[in-house]
């Protein structure tokens, strides 16, 4: 049995709240990084952040000191992207609420984001036009017509898929609405639930992880600042797991968590994690 955090082979860090904030390195964490580097220590970063590709995180994290690779880095929208690329055929049409981290992942994943083909009001009066996904995620531009379009669309047999259901996110002037707000309007206009959340609590990012990787599920951490995604998603998933107190969570914060939902180790901040 691993009593040690040292004795993983795979690390899994969340992003914003454990790495850095906003575009503030925390204390610690790109040194800690690197010492797991030079360990010989596996990194993969998994972020519910859906608006940027990998490369653009990759390039942020890299910036403040750490050498980050595109491939380390997982994001709700690639592993929802990574999944329906495998229950969908290739050229499958989606029609996307959300920025160019999801676009993205489902362009690579081989659909046609047919956005760029017809523009909303052609969706919504002709119901000629059809496709087999939804997916939303956090879209600043949204419209009502964006949501119209994609009710009609989810009405006519799309099936409704969501990135994350991340309600708010922290910015410099408080919490703004998150994609799970979209999500809930989704639901409410067309009374349908979404037929897979990807983002954390759900496992199905780690799951993509442990195989890109090749490491089983006793030799991965996830670490993050977050008990209901974070802590949560590793739990869900079968691994270990540690909760950085650099975020959202304090030690006060602390007592109310349930026993279960409650982490494998506690880190004032990433050096914790030679201690």
């Amino acid at each position: 049995m691993i009593k040690n955090i040292l004795d993983h082979d795979l690390f899994i860090f969340d992003l914003d709240g454990v790495v850095y904030e906003g575009t503030r390195a925390l204390i610690n964490s790109i040194e800690s990084l690197c010492k797991l580097h030079k360990m010989g220590k596996q990194i993969a970063f998994f972020t519910n952040n859906a608006t940027q590709t990998p490369e653009n995180f990759a390039l942020k994290v890299s910036s403040m000191g750490y050498k980050c690779d595109k491939n380390q880095i997982f994001t709700s929208a690639l592993v929802c992207g990574n999944a329906l690329s495998l229950k969908y055929p290739k050229g499958s049409k989606a029609f996307v609420i959300g920025e160019m981290g999801l676009i993205s992942a489902l362009s690579n994943g081989g659909f046609t984001i047919i956005n760029e083909d017809y523009s909303f009001d052609q969706i919504i009066e002709n119901e000629t036009i059809v496709s087999s996904v939804v997916a939303v995620g956090l879209d600043k531009n949204v419209s009502y017509k964006k949501f119209a379009a994609a009710s009609q669309l989810i009405a006519r047999g799309a099936h409704f898929y969501a990135s994350n259901a991340d309600a708010t996110l922290p910015d410099v002037h408080g919490f703004l609405p998150g994609a799970g707000s979209l999500v809930s309007f989704m639901i409410t206009a067309t009374g349908k639930e979404p037929c897979h959340i990807f983002g954390k609590p759900d496992p199905e990012g780690i799951f993509q992880i442990l195989k890109r990787f090749n490491i089983t599920k006793d030799k991965a951490v996830m670490i993050g600042d977050r008990i209901d995604t974070d802590i949560l998603c590793g739990k869900n998933a079968g691994i270990k797991t540690a909760l950085a107190l650099t975020g959202v969570m304090t030690a006060a914060s602390l007592v109310d968590t349930p026993p279960s939902n409650f982490p494998d180790w506690v880190l004032p901040d990433l050096s914790a994690i030679f201690n």
